[in-house]
């Protein structure tokens, strides 16, 4: 009698709590790509040199280089093996290009999924990152 009930607790606060921590991943992680996608506004401007953020797609990852050499500035992982675990990052398009003046060569929209929860990020060509949900 005790352990059923033991299972049936168990089972009403499981979801919920699982819930919880993939939305409270995914929020951290949406925190940490727009950080460093404005960093990366920061490093073309600062360096004088075009930036390239790309997504290492199907991976959930991405990577902040220069655009006219091999330097890479930064490279963040997103999945599952990280802290974040996101299941999907789609970059559309596939890459952007910053130039030093600022702007950026497109607006770039960024989707994160995980679990049944997704975020999406717009980037504009001047450099503002927008949160929100789909």
């Amino acid at each position: 009698m005790g352990l059923m009930v033991m299972g049936i607790l168990f089972g009403a606060v499981a979801l919920p709590l699982r819930n919880g921590i993939l939305e409270s991943r995914l929020s951290r992680a949406v925190d940490v790509l727009s950080s460093d996608l404005e960093r990366g506004f920061s490093l073309a401007e600062r360096l004088r040199r075009p930036i390239r953020v790309r997504c290492l797609c199907p991976a959930p990852g991405y990577v902040v280089e220069d655009r006219d050499s091999t330097a890479v500035y930064l490279t963040r992982s997103l999945g599952s093996d990280e802290d974040f675990r996101v299941s999907s990052l789609t970059f559309s398009p596939a890459s952007i290009v910053v130039f030093p003046t600022g702007l950026a060569s497109s607006t770039l929209t960024i989707t994160l999924t995980a679990g049944e929860f997704t975020r999406t990020l717009r980037v504009t060509t001047a450099g503002q990152v927008w949160a929100g949900t789909p």
